[in-house]
């Protein structure tokens, strides 16, 4: 953790070494337990709306946050043909 302020550090030094002290050794094990989500990429072989290719390439987050990641602006994005696109996978 970083904490950043102007020169004036004594005046915030105690809310940072509050904060930086209030984290405790994680130990729930349905938390430890927990997989990361993977990147995948996809090129498209035809041109599609991110919403096809959310049908055809389903990911595990919303088609909301898809288009977010994709930088598009929602899912009637069209994706021209041998475009890349960023789709989230379990593993």
């Amino acid at each position: 953790l970083l904490g950043v302020t102007t020169a004036a550090l004594n005046a915030w030094d105690a809310a940072f070494q509050s904060f930086a002290g209030s984290f405790r050794r994680l130990t729930d094990q349905a938390a430890l337990n927990v997989k990361p989500n993977r990147l995948a990429i996809t090129q498209v072989s035809r041109q599609m709306t991110l919403a096809q290719f959310n049908r055809q390439y389903p990911s595990v987050i919303p088609v909301d946050e898809l288009a977010l990641i994709n930088g598009v602006a929602d899912s009637t994005a069209v994706i021209p043909a041998g475009e890349s696109v960023k789709r989230i996978v379990a593993k």
